[in-house]
């Protein structure tokens, strides 16, 4: 087998880069969006606006917000009332069993709360939204209560 032989130069991590691969240059980079760049050839007109829609978000958005919300929160204070229920009721003074009584406890009431709170948003959501789409006045012919 025949050996290479090496430069010295090229061993040398502080050897002059631009001798053997020419100047180095960085990319020119632009913006794509005319309204962000200013000095593109394109006139600004007028800004994008995102949609509105003027009876705010649809019955599925507004369900799914007020489940999260009183899920989440039914989990937090069941948790809270888990804890100081599994501190009273541990069996032993031991750490590890006291520590396993709270953590039960915490998770057998923060679930039950949060599920009975996301159950509970989702009827009221439900029932906002039918009698908000009711309308009474037209079955009623606008007869003031």
């Amino acid at each position: 087998f025949a050996m290479e032989q090496r430069n010295d130069n090229d061993s040398d991590p502080f050897s002059d880069v631009g001798a053997k691969y020419g100047r180095l240059q960085l990319p020119k980079l632009e913006l794509a969006s005319p309204s962000v760049n200013p000095s593109s050839s394109l006139q600004y007109q007028s800004p994008d606006y995102l949609d509105f829609n003027i009876k705010g978000r649809s019955v599925i958005e507004k369900c799914t917000f007020n489940m999260g919300i009183c899920y989440v929160s039914g989990i937090c204070l069941g948790g809270v009332y888990g804890i100081i229920e599994g501190n009273k009721n541990a069996p032993s003074k031991r750490t590890l069993i006291k520590a396993n009584s709270i953590m039960n406890a915490a998770g057998k009431r923060g679930s039950k709360l949060g599920n009975a709170l996301a159950l509970l948003a989702a009827f009221y959501t439900a029932a906002e939204y039918g009698f908000d789409n009711l309308e009474l006045e037209k079955k009623t012919g606008g007869i003031e209560w």
